[in-house]
């Protein structure tokens, strides 16, 4: 065989040989289910992040957003399903972006193999506050002085809110979002011992907690309060209690000596004296 023919079937064969050595794409079976990643953000309007938020996949509830507000799985399914995902609702909030995705499964092709494409739902909720008014009533029984439930602060969350006035009472407006629970406080005076003024209010710093109704609503708190001294109330030093005042008279006094009678004396005798 003369060397140009040689050369030239080493030419076709060395052709034959690298057909397929390009590059190709993957092949999988029709019913290979690839593990597609669903990514969900949801913040309120002023950015801040919002947890406990229902993440519905084709209706089933498949989890909740963290306190970062996110929510992140793996969805197992062939290429080319349709899926729906939806956010739910969240106590005190309401969406103003969209909440439902339809989506169609899909990849895409990597250099040796393929990868699914995620989906992504980022979401916005505004806040629902509505307004709540508080009644606070401090009422003294007959042991206190009505000075005592007078000017006391009422604290909310472990911050001041308003005070009693001189008949007990105190008001204030709470705009927050409902289900929500809210800590009140009425602050009483320190316990003081010895001495007329002494006092020991009972209950001391009653705390009450409450959770708000879903509607508008208007609370009532009242409170009694008492000394646990009593009438038990230590005298200052150099004054005296009427009680004490009439032990010392007692005391001082002597009983009186009954007074004897004189005998009789005989008659005919008279008494110069």
């Amino acid at each position: 065989m003369k060397p140009s023919r040689r050369f030239a079937t080493f030419l076709i064969l060395a052709q034959f040989c690298c057909l397929g050595c390009g590059e190709t794409e993957p092949t999988v079976p029709l019913d290979y289910h690839f593990a597609f990643p669903i990514g969900v953000m949801v913040k309120d309007l002023e950015n801040n992040r919002i947890s406990k938020v229902p993440v519905m996949l084709n209706g089933r509830i498949v989890g909740h957003t963290d306190r970062l507000g996110i929510f992140k799985m793996e969805y197992w399914e062939l290429e080319g399903t349709e899926v729906e995902i939806a956010l739910g609702e969240v106590s005190g909030y309401r969406p103003v972006s969209e909440v439902v995705r339809r989506e169609t499964l899909e990849k895409t092709t990597g250099e040796t193999n393929y990868i699914p494409v995620p989906i992504v739902i980022s979401a916005q909720y505004e806040m629902i506050r509505k307004e709540y008014f508080f009644w606070i009533h401090a009422k003294c029984d007959k042991t206190l002085r009505p000075s005592s439930c007078r000017s006391n602060p009422v604290t909310l969350n472990g911050k001041e809110v308003a005070r009693t006035e001189s008949d007990g009472y105190a008001e204030f407006l709470l705009s927050e979002i409902p289900g929500q629970s809210v800590t009140i406080q009425i602050e009483t005076p320190k316990d003081q011992f010895g001495g007329e003024d002494a006092i020991a209010i009972i209950p001391a710093n009653p705390t009450y907690s409450v959770k708000l109704d879903k509607e508008p609503h208007v609370y009532l708190i009242e409170q009694t309060f008492a000394d646990r001294l009593g009438g038990e109330k230590s005298p200052k030093r150099g004054s005296s209690t009427r009680r004490d005042q009439k032990k010392k008279r007692r005391t001082k006094r002597r009983p009186k000596r009954r007074k004897q009678r004189k005998k009789p004396k005989p008659s005919g005798v008279i008494d110069l004296f």
